[in-house]
């Protein structure tokens, strides 16, 4: 009987530091679905831009007002983080370039 209680408690013990606490996938930006970013083209003014898009959540830029960002971050598992940019220039007023970026940090 001993040698069964002692096997319960070290088969309990090793179970238990084989697990890892769960880590969820933490979003943070505003998510653009493959639609709305193709919706979006040369030419068009920077509240139809909006309208479509909404506005970015850091805002506007305060060192560039022709460009709007549209960055989400997700980090995985409490370990790597994935950056996706959509940055849209303007040109007075309408847009001139449209630049998508993903990036990996770990």
């Amino acid at each position: 009987m001993k040698h069964v209680l002692s096997v319960s408690i070290l088969a309990s013990v090793l179970l238990l530091a084989s697990c890892k606490p769960y880590e969820m996938d933490i979003p943070q930006g505003k998510t653009l679905s493959p639609q709305q970013i193709s919706q979006i083209k040369p030419g068009m003014s920077k509240e139809a831009v909006l309208r479509d898009l909404g506005t970015p959540l850091q805002g506007t830029s305060a060192y560039d007002v022709n460009r709007l960002d549209y960055i989400v971050t997700m980090q995985k598992n409490g370990g790597v983080i994935n950056e996706n940019r959509l940055s849209i220039y303007f040109k007075n007023g309408v847009v001139k370039e449209i630049v998508q970026k993903d990036y990996v940090t770990k």
